[in-house]
């Protein structure tokens, strides 16, 4: 978000791990804008292909609502094209946000909180012709690619109900009780196939919803200890401290970290992840 792939925390991990030579490492991103630990499962079930090693599971801030409401995303799913090929097309949601970038004069932030909000505020930039006329050709070229999309749907069948653990077996209080069975979920998935699993907790999120952050990753931590005891394969990391959400020099919006945001959390990964890579290699099964 607001930075280049370049720059964001998988590229900038892989880069830091390939620093110290020895066996070349390689850090791939799959995560989803606005999924939460629900769709951990699925995501990894869908890529077991890649044969990866470590999984890094990096999330908490999409499930804040906590129980009252569960984040049961999975957006993948919802293409007909990715459930018959495994290829997610990024070519309509690309003629859109360039449509919406032509009408909106360059501010796709405003462009979607116009479109989300039930009272828009007055839209200032006014596009002259000729960017209406590209905005215009653009969303009629996503228009075709939406609609061939629903033809697929048909061959495709419906999208696969993502489940996660069954209930209970993570043993986590309301209002964090669907947070935790995700991220159980995951880790068993994952640990059950040889892999190993760092579980890590995002920075500590600022003003309103600090507290209930905390409160958040301190019944995951819990139950990661409670579930995962002693187990070498299985990792909490703890990075809630690592950036301070309120410094405009890290972070754009109190959430977003920028280049240099990013970076910290990459380093703060690096031991974790080399330190489960030094424990599958002494796994005797792998």
């Amino acid at each position: 978000y607001g930075v280049r792939w370049d720059e964001a925390i998988p590229a900038l991990l892989e880069r830091k791990l390939n620093e110290g030579g020895g066996a070349p490492a390689r850090v791939i991103n799959l995560g989803f804008n606005n999924e939460g630990a629900f769709s951990f499962r699925p995501t990894l079930q869908d890529f077991e292909y890649l044969d990866y090693d470590v999984v890094c599971l990096y999330e908490g801030y999409n499930d804040l609502i906590g129980d009252l409401a569960p984040n049961t995303a999975v957006y993948r799913h919802e293409s007909a094209v990715f459930r018959l090929t495994g290829y997610f097309p990024i070519l309509p949601l690309a003629l859109r946000e360039k449509a919406l970038l032509l009408r909106h004069g360059g501010d796709l932030s405003g462009a979607y909180a116009a479109s989300l909000s039930d009272s828009p505020a007055p839209t200032v930039f006014r596009p002259n012709i000729a960017d209406r006329t590209s905005a215009t050709a653009l969303e009629a070229a996503g228009a075709v690619s939406t609609s061939l999309s629903r033809q697929l749907a048909r061959l495709s069948g419906e999208p696969p109900s993502a489940t996660t653990a069954p209930p209970g077996q993570a043993r986590c209080a309301r209002p964090w009780s669907h947070y935790c069975e995700a991220i159980y979920a995951a880790t068993r998935h994952a640990l059950e196939r040889g892999k190993a699993v760092a579980i890590v907790a995002q920075p500590s999120k600022a003003q309103a919803g600090e507290q209930r952050h905390a409160d958040q990753q301190r019944v995951l931590a819990e139950m990661v200890a409670r579930s995962f005891p002693a187990n070498p394969r299985v990792r909490y990391v703890d990075l809630q401290g690592a950036v301070d959400l309120s410094n405009t020099g890290l972070v754009f919006d109190g959430m977003h970290l920028n280049p240099e945001g990013n970076a910290i959390i990459a380093a703060g990964l690096v031991e974790p992840v080399r330190a489960l890579e030094a424990v599958l290699k002494d796994t005797p099964s792998r």
